[in-house]
């Protein structure tokens, strides 16, 4: 019988998945267990895109945080890859993947391409 927690194909438990729809596939978000690293925990996350996988990570001063803050980088990823790909990304039928944003951070803002400065 399959437990909640999972090993992943890294060897890592797995602690968090969700699966998302882009044009009718599947992509889904696996988050691992944070691990020490140093004095700081790093949480790793895959996004499985159907046409392969984008493995990152994040970093927090606890367990906790580092969960959030790949959860926030991943919503990132998430967003501007499905733009990238033309795609509406829906969870649940909802346009709302119902993952944090940074604080002050708007879909808008991640949509929006980075301004180029002269120097």
């Amino acid at each position: 019988m399959a437990s909640a927690m999972s090993r992943s194909s890294d060897a890592a438990t797995t602690v968090a998945q969700r699966t998302f729809q882009c044009g009718g596939e599947a992509v889904v978000l696996t988050l691992s267990a944070p691990t020490l690293d140093g004095q700081d925990y790093r949480c790793a996350y895959r996004i499985a895109w159907p046409d392969g996988p984008v493995d990152s990570y994040a970093f927090g001063v606890d367990g906790v945080q580092a969960i959030y803050v790949a959860l926030q980088k991943a919503h990132i990823e998430l967003i501007q890859d499905a733009a990238a790909r033309g795609k509406p990304l829906t969870w649940l039928d909802q346009g709302d993947l119902m993952l944090p944003l940074p604080p002050g951070m708007s879909i808008e803002d991640v949509l929006q391409p980075p301004s180029v400065s002269s120097a």
